[in-house]
């Protein structure tokens, strides 16, 4: 943010790990002068805040964890394989009042 507040540095998009640090960011812009509806684009990737201000990327949490307590488990036991998992995402836009 300071940064940015210097001006040195142009940025279009900020896309935060969690859609509360994406809220904590926009209202620090808000705060230096720099409109995140308009001069950037921010966006959580958790889809946990309902995104009426800002986009999310909203991610299957309960299945994240489920896949991941497998390979765990599988790793311990000496079963597991090398692999790829891949889990479906929704972007999911502000909501118009």
């Amino acid at each position: 943010v300071d940064t940015l507040k210097q001006k040195r540095v142009f940025l279009d998009a900020v896309i935060c790990p969690n859609d509360v640090l994406a809220n904590e960011l926009a209202l620090a812009l808000w705060g230096i002068g720099i409109n995140p509806k308009q001069d950037v684009m921010v966006t959580g990737c958790d889809g946990t805040l309902l995104p009426k201000d800002y986009w999310t990327v909203e991610v299957d949490i309960p299945e994240i964890a489920a896949r991941a307590v497998s390979l765990l488990l599988a790793e311990l036991e000496g079963t597991a394989n090398p692999r790829e998992t891949h889990i479906e995402t929704v972007l999911r836009p502000p909501y118009k009042n």
